[in-house]
């Protein structure tokens, strides 16, 4: 009898779950089970229908299918849900936050009702939206991490990306204000890179400053951002005897071992500019941790013979 009772309430509970209803009623709709809205998609059509193929062999399904799809919405709405579909999988690919994943989809909408990338493929569309998503709240992605992940051109991403720039007037951080929009600096990556490395906090700090004072100075002007970070952590690794193989950094960074070292060879002629005196004289770095690029001449080590020459006179420096 209490098996029986029990079963009754449990068949109520899930008659009740299952409700739905759509009506407008004041007050709370706990029975209500259906996604909430989307406002992005109001006047939209936002449930499916998906009719099964099992019908016995009597062939309703097929003709139930047939009146189910001339029934459905229109094709500029399928391609909207399909694309706010790709935006939201990506998103969560990419570790974004939601924030960023409804900014896509805005801009998504926004260039399709502006018609503003008619011919461009929908995939490369999202590409474009989600990079520049990204960008305008403070978390920036590279062109690789977009491209690797979507499968676009990184060519077909870039005009994507540059007409929406222009039709917007996109800057960092705003989503309508006029001026002109700047890439992503190093530092934007560093963080992210040196989690992806499990590196130490300390690195990460002496890192940002080594590359600050790099810009200041001219060193390395021209590279990609994400060459100036790979150099700079193997630099700052190796100054501060922190184990970390190039190869790690190089699939982190998504650059060639050949490009960081390139960097680290900038780095390593003009580090009298990047270690500052206070950390040779604390013991925080050494500078005789760094490896001697192959092919670097003696011209090239002038300018940083004084620095040698005082960790020579600190021995307890030289067996930090």
């Amino acid at each position: 009898m209490a098996g029986t009772s029990y079963f009754s309430i449990y068949f109520v509970f899930l008659r009740l779950c299952f409700i739905q209803t759509f009506a407008n009623d004041e007050g709370d709709d706990p029975s209500r089970v259906c996604a909430a809205a989307d406002p992005l998609m109001e006047g939209k059509k936002q449930l499916d229908t998906i009719i099964g193929f099992k019908d016995g062999g009597t062939g309703i399904a097929q003709e139930l299918q047939r009146a189910a799809t001339r029934s459905q919405s229109s094709r500029s709405e399928r391609n909207l849900l399909s694309a706010f579909r790709d935006i939201s999988s990506w998103c969560d690919q990419l570790s974004l936050p939601k924030t960023i994943s409804d900014i896509a989809r805005q801009l998504y909408m926004r260039t399709d009702e502006k018609k503003l990338l008619r011919g461009k493929p929908i995939d490369a569309v999202v590409a474009a939206c989600i990079f520049t998503a990204c960008r305008q709240a403070h978390m920036p992605r590279t062109f690789r991490e977009i491209c690797n992940l979507t499968h676009v051109s990184k060519k077909v991403l870039g005009q994507c990306y540059k007409a929406l720039e222009q039709a917007f007037n996109l800057t960092p951080g705003s989503a309508g204000c006029s001026g002109a929009t700047s890439t992503a600096g190093p530092e934007d990556l560093l963080v992210r890179y040196c989690n992806h490395l499990d590196l130490p906090p300390h690195v990460q700090a002496v890192c940002k400053d080594i590359i600050v004072a790099a810009r200041e100075h001219g060193i390395a002007d021209g590279r990609s951002p994400v060459s100036i970070v790979g150099g700079a952590i193997y630099f700052t690794c190796l100054l501060l005897g922190v184990s970390k193989a190039i190869k790690d950094i190089s699939t982190v960074a998504g650059v060639r071992e050949a490009t960081i070292k390139l960097v680290y060879r900038l780095y390593y002629t003009d580090q009298h500019r990047l270690v500052k005196e206070e950390w040779v004289a604390e013991g925080k770095v050494n500078t005789n941790r760094l490896l001697v690029p192959p092919g670097l001449s003696f011209g090239n080590l002038v300018g940083i013979l004084p620095m040698i020459c005082h960790n020579a006179t600190h021995p307890e420096i030289l067996q930090a």
